[in-house]
């Protein structure tokens, strides 16, 4: 049977409406909803408690007040006077960067070291050398056929360095600092590219396509067109990682250890590069960087110039040297 009710106020064809019977229709829908829950609270002695009662969205409640948490720490550093950026600086040319801080913030420089990984595009694996990568947590050495010379034989690539604590981010933390929106039907392909737009957004530098990777079974997720809600379905959403490398050096640092052997990038060593870096403040909104010289990277990375490279050459492509030689890449921090 369909409730007759009588109007808060009445009004007749031609009435004007006030400000003041706005207002009163406002407190009298107040009153209203409140008289009607004390009603419905004072005539119920008990709640039954379904199977999920103490769920939202299939989450209890200690799941979604650690999200709320995650969320809002990760939007502390954007109202503190923090920036996070990632540039490329070139030989002989000034990076200005506009930060929009109000104030000369301190600069913390690292370089973000390149990394062996095997990558794949569209099925065809390959090795190459990264500053980013995205991989499953089953990944963590791997062992793949390069496609790009089938004479050699099967290699394995350690992706996360075993004697030193992982470089590792958790994807899904990645997609949440750089605002990437996604649903469970979103594709695992479409959810990488709106990402790789997100990260390289200004005010961060457009990395070159080479210079950062997915692994084998991200890309076989990519072709089989994979969404959100099958990668959780089959529980590894929460092994997707992220790997960047930053380092900082403090000082410049010799090619050799004290025992004489090599430090190389593949063995984790330093590498000197953020005491070539100067950096200028032009105002309170705006500074400046400059690469100095050209960087020095390990041996087995990059060959020094006029020397024949070796039939065994595991290092960078050599079609890359007069790029990389030229340019620096570095993770900078800004704090007021």
């Amino acid at each position: 049977m369909d409730a007759t009710y009588e109007p808060y106020i009445t009004q007749h064809p031609g009435d004007a409406i006030t400000a003041e019977d706005n207002n009163q229709m406002q407190i009298m829908i107040k009153e209203d909803i409140d008289a009607r829950v004390q009603k419905a609270v004072d005539e119920k002695d008990r709640v039954a408690n379904a199977d999920n009662a103490d769920k939202l969205e299939q989450k209890t409640l200690a799941e979604i007040a650690e999200e709320i948490i995650k969320k809002a720490l990760a939007e502390i550093p954007k109202q503190t006077g923090y920036r996070q950026l990632l540039l490329k600086l070139e030989v002989g040319e000034e990076k200005v960067v506009e930060h929009a801080l109000k104030a000369c913030p301190l600069v913390d420089l690292y370089q973000l070291d390149y990394f062996k990984v095997g990558a794949s595009e569209d099925g065809y694996q390959f090795e190459t050398w990264v500053n980013f990568y995205i991989y499953h947590s089953t990944e963590r050495r791997l062992r793949f056929k390069d496609q790009s010379d089938p004479a050699e034989p099967m290699k394995t690539v350690d992706i996360e360095l075993t004697d030193s604590h992982p470089y590792k981010i958790p994807f899904v933390e990645m997609l949440e600092r750089y605002g990437v929106e996604y649903t469970d039907d979103s594709s695992l392909g479409d959810l990488e590219n709106e990402f790789w737009k997100a990260f390289f957004a200004a005010p961060n530098d457009k990395f070159d396509d080479d210079q950062q990777a997915h692994s084998p079974w991200f890309d076989r997720c990519c072709r089989e067109n994979m969404s959100v809600k099958e990668v959780k379905r089959k529980r590894d959403w929460d092994d997707i990682w992220f790997q960047m490398r930053p380092r900082k050096s403090m000082y410049f640092v010799r090619s050799q250890d004290l025992e004489g052997e090599l430090i190389s990038a593949e063995s984790g060593g330093p590498v000197q590069a953020t005491t070539q870096v100067e950096v200028t403040h032009f105002n309170f909104n705006t500074l400046g960087m400059r690469i100095l010289r050209q960087p020095v990277y390990p041996p087995d990375f990059i060959l020094p110039e006029n020397n024949d490279v070796p039939d065994d050459w595991e290092g960078l492509e050599p079609e890359r040297w007069d790029q990389v030689r030229n340019e620096l890449k570095v993770m900078a921090l800004l704090k007021v």
